[in-house]
């Protein structure tokens, strides 16, 4: 604030200069004080917000520009640059977008998560002190939800083509399974029925049980009788869905016989309707399961206890089956359950890229090759 110099009394204003007099419109003056305050308006084109962004880490930004440089990322599909983590995110949707086709069957999605949230996902799992999530980037598998599908409206329809063809499509299903993603089968509901009420001993008659079942559940035949094997067993798993013929009793698995590549391209010529594609479609999944290279297609660094699977198939809707789910899903939400099925590193030297890719293409096409088998199964 400027003074004029008369205000500091007169024996000071006699030696001080003239002051000089304000040029200012006197109009001016009578302004009121709110207006000198008042802020200009700012245009709609200006920004009202703004947005702190964090330096990527460097490691990262490696990773990612390695992801391009290797030839397996396209530049054009990215459409907007934002950082380099969305760079990757765009590219490799765009990768994923030619690669899979729409899941009719399957339930389940990728994700990209930083060493950060993987370590917050996994902090409280069981062996998490066997991993140690270091990687700049992981390929997240998740199951955001169960989807339970019954496949015994159709059993009878492909008993009567070839009674061998169910067992064949489960039995082809569980090694696909074992290769790419989770497929809850309905042998596993019956062993998990085995572990609740007959020691895990899936093999067990009624005779082994029964003396256990009339001490938990009360000595009239009527308390106990759903529990019997020769009850429950065929409403969990039905002889011929069962993919094992020998169980743990003997100490030995044994494989259901399944037809050949040969048997089922002959009865998809003989047959007609579901059966006939359920044949056809069975063959190029058992051509695809051929491959030398019977290693899982994708190479996880840690496996958390999932609560769902990308598919569950089940021999009847009934209670046996809702009881088991609902034990699962209650005893998960008690421990570490998480709908996260696996994380993979992604690989940072071109070649060791190159062969994850396409590792990840070929496990891709195999599951795309199973949902084809599973819709048949399960659609009206």
């Amino acid at each position: 604030m400027l003074f004029d110099s008369r205000t500091y009394g007169d024996g000071f204003a006699e030696n001080a200069p003239a002051s000089r007099e304000s040029c200012r419109n006197s109009i001016a003056r009578r302004k009121p004080s709110a207006d000198f305050l008042t802020l200009p308006k700012v245009g709609s084109s200006v920004p009202s917000m703004g947005q702190v962004s964090f330096q990527t880490e460097r490691a990262l930004c490696d990773l990612v520009a390695m992801q391009f440089s290797a030839g397996v990322l396209e530049a054009r599909d990215v459409q907007s640059y934002g950082s380099a983590p969305q760079a990757m995110a765009q590219a490799f949707t765009g990768w994923l977008r030619r690669q899979q086709r729409q899941w009719r069957a399957l339930n389940f999605q990728f994700l990209l998560y930083g060493s950060e949230a993987v370590a917050e996902i996994v902090e409280y799992q069981e062996h998490r002190d066997d991993f140690e999530p270091d990687a700049p980037l992981y390929l997240t598998v998740e199951f955001p939800d169960d989807y339970v599908y019954s496949i015994g409206a159709h059993a009878e329809e492909l008993r009567m083509a070839d009674p061998r063809l169910l067992p064949t499509a489960l039995r082809l299903i569980a090694k696909a399974s074992g290769r790419t993603l989770n497929v809850r089968l309905p042998h596993e509901f019956l062993e998990d029925f085995a572990c609740w009420y007959w020691d895990g001993d899936a093999t067990v008659t009624d005779t082994d049980v029964v003396k256990e079942l009339r001490r938990s559940y009360g000595r009239k035949k009527t308390d106990y009788q759903r529990y019997l094997p020769s009850v429950a067993s065929d409403q969990l798993c039905p002889v011929d869905m069962d993919i094992y013929s020998i169980r743990q009793k003997e100490r030995r698995f044994r494989p259901q016989p399944k037809l050949s590549i040969a048997a089922l391209r002959r009865l998809h010529r003989t047959t007609a309707g579901r059966a006939s594609r359920l044949a056809q479609e069975l063959a190029e999944l058992s051509r695809l399961l051929c491959d030398r290279d019977t290693k899982p297609a994708f190479d996880f660094a840690f496996m958390p206890e999932c609560v769902y699977a990308a598919c569950t198939l089940i021999a009847h809707d009934n209670d046996y089956i809702g009881q088991l789910l609902d034990d699962r899903y209650n005893f998960a939400a008690q421990g570490s359950g998480t709908t996260y099925f696996g994380f993979i590193p992604f690989a940072t030297e071109p070649e060791g890229i190159r062969k994850q890719y396409a590792r990840w293409t070929k496990g891709i096409r195999l599951l795309s090759q199973l949902d084809r088998v599973l819709a048949l199964l399960i659609k009206p």
